[in-house]
C-alpha cells in the first residue's frame, strides 16, 4: 500500500488568508479505521482493471459526471465483450441516476445479450443487472428466488430496486407493489428499530402523494413517525433530526386538504424540533416558520401569519448578513 496520511488540522493563516496550514499525521499498519476502509473498498470496489475500480470509486462517492466521462472513454477503447457489457451496464446505472431513463434502457439493452452470453442464469453479475431494469425485472426476482429463500433481506433489495424504477418511471401501482413487497420481507427479517423499515415505509407513502392518494400516504407516514419517535431517546442527533421530515410532509399533505388545525400541530412539532436540535438561524427553522406563516395567512388569520413571516425573515436576514 502507498504512504497514506491522515488529516490532523486545516487552519487559515492570518497573514496570508488565501493559504492553509494542514498538519498531516502518518498512519500505520495498527490504524483500525484505516483498516476497515482498505477492506471494505477491497469487497465493494474489486474488479479486473484499476481503471474500472476508479470508475467504481468515482460512483460509489458520487461523482457520476466524472465516473460517466471515464467509462464512454474505456468504452471506446476496449473490443473485451466482458468489459464492453461492464461499461454499459455502469453507464446505464449512472445514466438512471441522473434521470436519462431512456439512455439508461439504450445502454442496458446493450449489456443484456452479452451477459447472456457469457453468465448463466444464477449468476449474481446478472442478478446485480436484472435489479438495476424494470424492463426485464421478472427475470431478475426468477433469478434471486431461484437463488435465495422467500424471506431473504437480498431478494427484498431486488424488490425496492424495481419499486424504485417503477417510481421514476410514473408506474406508481407497480411501484406501491414492489415497495410493499420489500416491506413484508423486512418486517419478518429486521429489527422493528431498524431505519430501513421506516425509510421503506416512506417510500412508499411518497408514491401515495404522487398518485393523490392523501390519505393512504398519511397512513404511512405517521407509521414512519412512530417508527422513529419510539427510537427517538436511542437515536443519534442525525436520526431525531429524521423526524423532521414526516413532521413536515404529513403537514403538507393535510394542507393540500386544507385541514388547517393538522397542519399547524405537526408544523409546530418541526418547529420545536428544530429549535432543540439546530443553531437558531439553521435554514430549517427558517423555512418551518415560513410554512406556519402560510398556513395562518391560508386561515385569514394575518396577525400570527406577519408574526411567523418576521421570524422567518430574521434568520434568513442572518444567513445572509
Amino acid at each position: 500500500m502507498n504512504t497514506i496520511f491522515r488529516l490532523s488540522i486545516v487552519q487559515q493563516l492570518s497573514a496570508t488568508p488565501s493559504i492553509y496550514q494542514v498538519d498531516l499525521q502518518l498512519t500505520n499498519g495498527k490504524d483500525e479505521q484505516l483498516s476497515i476502509l482498505t477492506e471494505y473498498f477491497q469487497e465493494e470496489i474489486n474488479f479486473r482493471t484499476r481503471w474500472q475500480q476508479s470508475g467504481a470509486l468515482l460512483v460509489k462517492v458520487g461523482e457520476l459526471n466524472q465516473a460517466e466521462e471515464l467509462l464512454n472513454g474505456l468504452l471506446e477503447e476496449t473490443y473485451d465483450e466482458h468489459d464492453q457489457a461492464y461499461y454499459h451496464h455502469q453507464l446505464g446505472y449512472i445514466k438512471n441516476e441522473l434521470g436519462n431513463y431512456e439512455m439508461a434502457l439504450s445502454h442496458y439493452e446493450k449489456a443484456r445479450p452479452i451477459y447472456l452470453k457469457y453468465f448463466s442464469s444464477d449468476d449474481s453479475t446478472l442478478t446485480s443487472f436484472y435489479n438495476n431494469m424494470a424492463l426485464w425485472h421478472q427475470e431478475a426476482l426468477q433469478i434471486s428466488k431461484s437463488i435465495f429463500p422467500s424471506n431473504h433481506p437480498l431478494l427484498a433489495v431486488a424488490y425496492d430496486g424495481i419499486g424504485e424504477i417503477y417510481y421514476k418511471l410514473g408506474f406508481y401501482s407497480e411501484a406501491i407493489k414492489y415497495r410493499q413487497d420489500a416491506y413484508d420481507i423486512y418486517v419478518k427479517t429486521l429489527p422493528i428499530n431498524r431505519p430501513l423499515l421506516a425509510t421503506c415505509l416512506n417510500n412508499i407513502g411518497i408514491v401515495y402523494c404522487h398518485t393523490g392518494k392523501y390519505t393512504e400516504a398519511i397512513s404511512y407516514y405517521e407509521k414512519v413517525l412512530d417508527m422513529r419517535l419510539n427510537t427517538f431517546e436511542k437515536a443519534i442527533i442525525r436520526q431525531r433530526v429524521d423526524l423532521l421530515k414526516p413532521y413536515n410532509t404529513i403537514g403538507l399533505i393535510h394542507y393540500e386538504e386544507k385541514v388547517y388545525e393538522q397542519v399547524i400541530h405537526y408544523f409546530t412539532k418541526a418547529s420545536e424540533m428544530c429549535e432543540k436540535e439546530f443553531y437558531p438561524s439553521h435554514p430549517d427553522l427558517a423555512l418551518t416558520y415560513n410554512n406556519i406563516a402560510l398556513v395562518y395567512d391560508a386561515q385569514g388569520d394575518y396577525s400570527d401569519a406577519v408574526r411567523f413571516h418576521n421570524k422567518s425573515l430574521d434568520i434568513r436576514r442572518k444567513d445572509f448578513a
